[in-house]
């Protein structure tokens, strides 16, 4: 999930640089997460199954304003499907009796 989340962050930003024609040279980027394995292992029932905290930091060498790379960033972060992936339900397979499950977001029915 990590990596997931530092690429698309990454990939966003220089997409949406190249969009508001900010020339980037350098873009580096450091995700880090706190996880409690006794919560995905099982072992705890109060253990949260899933991460506590996610940090992500950017290096970014260019000749824009520091105002106008925070504003990519935050673009960047508010608009990435990986940071914000909305409700997320499981549906069972389309024929009766399929054990197969396929994943929907957003308010869509499943089908």
């Amino acid at each position: 999930m990590l990596h997931a989340l530092a690429a698309c962050l990454t990939a966003g930003l220089a997409n949406i640089a190249a969009a508001r024609r900010v020339k980037l040279t350098e873009v580096r980027s450091t995700v880090t997460g706190d996880i409690d394995l006794n919560g995905i292992l099982g072992l705890s029932p109060d253990a949260r199954n899933g991460y506590q905290q996610i940090t992500m930091r950017f290096t970014i060498k260019d000749d824009a304003p520091a105002e106008t790379l925070r504003e990519l960033v935050e673009q960047s972060r508010a608009r990435s499907a990986v940071a914000d992936p909305g409700p997320v339900r499981p549906c069972t397979g389309d024929r009766p009796g399929s054990s197969a499950f396929r994943f929907r977001g957003g308010g869509r029915a499943c089908r």
